[in-house]
């Protein structure tokens, strides 16, 4: 087993703090989602799809600035099945807390789990 370095431990610890973002991100992401799907006002509306427009940028940004850098640098697969079931898993929980059901908020998360991953293989993330 061989040692991590300094440096790695540093892209570690940045990957640790950007997947603790990323889980917040998700939040916003479920909610705003389902706020701007159970309402007819306009103003709601843009209000809610604003979180989410901004939630969506801030996820981008973070998967290029940080993750896939770090993953590539650690020599990190793209795909960890079980963070991804993890995630899928507090999604469906994040999904009945604010009104929806547990397949909405799985699918929500499927759709940017994808989004991630085509931005880390554009980046030279290895599968």
């Amino acid at each position: 087993m061989r040692k991590e370095t300094e440096s790695q431990g540093e892209w570690r610890a940045n990957l640790d703090e950007a997947r603790e973002i990323l889980s917040e991100l998700r939040e916003t992401l479920i909610s705003s989602w389902l706020m701007i799907h159970s309402t007819n006002d306009k103003d709601e509306r843009r209000i809610f799809g604003g979180d989410w427009g901004e939630a969506v940028r801030e996820e981008i940004e973070l998967t290029k600035g940080v993750i896939a850098p770090a993953k590539i640098e650690l020599e990190l697969p793209l795909t960890n099945i079980i963070q991804e079931r993890r995630v899928k898993s507090k999604a469906g929980k994040i999904s009945e807390e604010y009104g929806g059901t547990i397949e909405e908020g799985k699918e929500i998360a499927r759709r940017h789990i994808r989004v991630t991953k085509k931005i880390q293989r554009r980046l030279g993330v290895d599968e």
